[in-house]
C-alpha cells in the first residue's frame, strides 16, 4: 500500500514538472509493482542492483517514510524526500535532519524535486547517524542496566 501511495503522488507530481526528469524506481524485494501500472518509470525497475550502486546515477531519493534505505542516499550526499502517508506513522529514520524534506502532497513534492536538483550535494558523515564504535559502549551499558 505505501509504495502505491508512493508512486501515485509521483505520478501526480510529474504535471507539475518539467518532462526532463528521469524516473527510475528500486522495489523492495518482497514488493511486485508491476511497471505497466505506472507509465513515467517507462519500464526501469531495478530489481537486483544493491541500491549504493544505483543512487550514484541520480540526484534525488524519494522515498516512503517507512524504509531505512534513505540513510545511504543521505550519507551519500543526495538530496532526499521522504513521503509522509496520512495512514501510517512517520518511521523515517532520518526525522529532524538538516535537508530532509517530508511531502504529503504533489505540489510539495514537485517542489522537493525542483529545489533538491538545484542544491549541491553535502555528503553527511555516518557517525552523524549511526553509533559505530568497535567497543560497543552504548551495548554494554544497556546490557548492564538490565542486569541490575
Amino acid at each position: 500500500k505505501s509504495n502505491e501511495t508512493l508512486l501515485r503522488l509521483m505520478e501526480k507530481a510529474r504535471c507539475l514538472l518539467s518532462k526532463n526528469y528521469i524516473y527510475t524506481f528500486k522495489p523492495h524485494p518482497n514488493c511486485i509493482i508491476k511497471p505497466n501500472n505506472y507509465y513515467f518509470l517507462n519500464n526501469k525497475l531495478i530489481n537486483n542492483d544493491p541500491l549504493g550502486k544505483i543512487i550514484q546515477n541520480y540526484d534525488i531519493v524519494y522515498a516512503s517514510n517507512t524504509t531505512s534505505a534513505v540513510i545511504i542516499a543521505y550519507i551519500a550526499g543526495l538530496s532526499v524526500v521522504v513521503m509522509l502517508d496520512q495512514d501510517e506513522l512517520n518511521m523515517c529514520p532520518l526525522r529532524g535532519q538538516p535537508g530532509v524534506k517530508f511531502v504529503s502532497s504533489p505540489m510539495e513534492l514537485a517542489l522537493a524535486i525542483k529545489n533538491g536538483i538545484k542544491r549541491r550535494k553535502n555528503k553527511h558523515s555516518r557517525n552523524d547517524l549511526l553509533f559505530i564504535d568497535s567497543k560497543l559502549p552504548k551495548w554494554k551499558e544497556l546490557i548492564d542496566l538490565n542486569q541490575q
